[in-house]
């Protein structure tokens, strides 16, 4: 079976390197949303085993990245939670590694950044070993 995965970013392009590097790590890109709320319903409805998410989107029904993240956890603690995002703040940082993402990557997004993700994504879900293999 497949590792699913939600992509969460309002920039397009963000979206397609994003997508990339998930593909290229064996993972099924099920779904892509490009605010919070629409994540959440997306999200509920695929139930990926990784989310990433951009910090910076606009806000819908208040519903920002920091409330995604907490009812991804509170509905799905297993889901890997990838930060992709441009806020570099050691602060920021912790408060989402504190909430329990998987890893903080600060864009631009590339290969040298998610090698320790693939990695960690690797040691959660050992499949996607074999799939890197072909």
């Amino acid at each position: 079976m497949p590792v699913t995965c939600l992509v969460v970013d309002d920039s397009p392009s963000a979206r397609k390197v994003i997508v990339h590097y998930l593909r290229k790590a064996g993972c099924a890109v099920v779904a892509e949303a490009s605010n919070a709320l629409e994540a959440l319903d997306l999200f509920r409805q695929h139930q990926p085993d990784v989310v990433t998410l951009d910090l910076m989107m606009p806000q819908h029904f208040n519903i920002d990245s920091m409330g995604l993240l907490r009812a991804i956890k509170r509905e799905r603690p297993q889901t890997a939670v990838i930060v992709v995002s441009v806020i570099p703040f050691e602060k920021i940082r912790y408060e989402y590694i504190e909430q329990g993402v998987l890893a903080y990557i600060v864009k631009p997004l590339t290969e040298e950044s998610f090698e320790p993700v693939r990695i960690k994504l690797t040691q959660l879900h050992p499949e996607l070993a074999l799939v890197q293999q072909r």
